[in-house]
């Protein structure tokens, strides 16, 4: 084989390799919450933590000082790595601080650049039901919803009041999970993974959840796109329509009839 040939080939080899990640490769959002919020994204195998419990730090215990030749040398020595340790969480701190007034300052600019209408209220809540009718139909088939684990004891102080929670409760997880089936996500349950009982014996609801949404990678660069492009529409459709409302009220301000 002849070296362009060979290029060719690898190049072929290449893009069917590309294509096959494409429209095989899966993408996935990983959801659970047992003693905190995690949140984990995962690309061809590759995870990714975007959200995770914060974690309280043990306090570290002080070291046996009995059979130390020199105490006091190695209260020195802790004193001093308790130094360096500070020093690096400050400047840690330092850098971090300086990095979200960095980010700060640039969508001060963009801002400024912009200089977009405020939205009102309504504007901004047409915008947001746009948006989420907009979501609905570019997913709407797309992703594949699939719970691992839903676990919810109910409580209450009154008995009564538990037992209508429990049943209510209960019917509007089967009336959504339903619902997504039909017409948005197909649900697929493991299991024994949903699990609602009532607990006549505790004040407070507890549960723990877990959950995975995922599609495929070209599905999910098309949603992204899809999304992207909506929002960019559906704003500067409220934009608009803020500019309008803004040069009305302007209009019929006294100091444009009295002028």
């Amino acid at each position: 084989m002849t070296p362009l040939q060979i290029a060719l080939l690898s190049l072929a080899a290449f893009l069917l390799l590309l294509l096959l990640l494409l429209f095989f490769g899966r993408a996935g959002l990983s959801i659970s919450y047992t003693d905190g919020l995690r949140v984990r994204l995962s690309i061809l195998g590759i995870r990714k933590e975007l959200l995770e419990p914060k974690r309280e730090q043990a306090p570290k215990e002080l070291k046996d000082l009995t059979d130390c030749k020199d105490p006091e040398k190695e209260i020195l020595r802790a004193r001093r790595r308790r130094k360096k340790q500070a020093a690096k969480a400050k400047k840690r701190q330092a850098k971090i601080e300086a990095k979200k007034a960095e980010r700060q300052a640039r969508r001060e600019q963009k801002k400024q650049k912009r200089a977009s209408p405020p939205l009102s209220v309504g504007e901004v809540l047409s915008l947001v039901s746009h948006l989420v009718k907009k979501i609905a139909e570019i997913t709407k088939g797309k992703l594949r919803l699939c719970i691992h684990k839903l676990t919810i004891s109910v409580g209450s102080e009154d008995a009564a009041t538990t037992a209508v929670l429990y049943g209510s409760l209960s019917g509007l997880l089967a009336g959504l999970f339903d619902f997504l089936d039909a017409n948005y996500i197909p649900t697929k349950i493991d299991r024994g993974g949903v699990s609602i009982s009532p607990d006549f014996t505790s004040e407070k609801c507890a549960g723990e959840v877990s959950l995975t949404i995922s599609t495929t990678l070209w599905r999910a660069l098309l949603i992204l796109a899809k999304g992207g492009i909506s929002f960019v529409r559906e704003r500067a459709t409220a934009e608009a329509h803020a500019e309008r409302r803004l040069k009305n009220n302007a209009s019929e301000s006294p100091s444009a009839d009295a002028e």
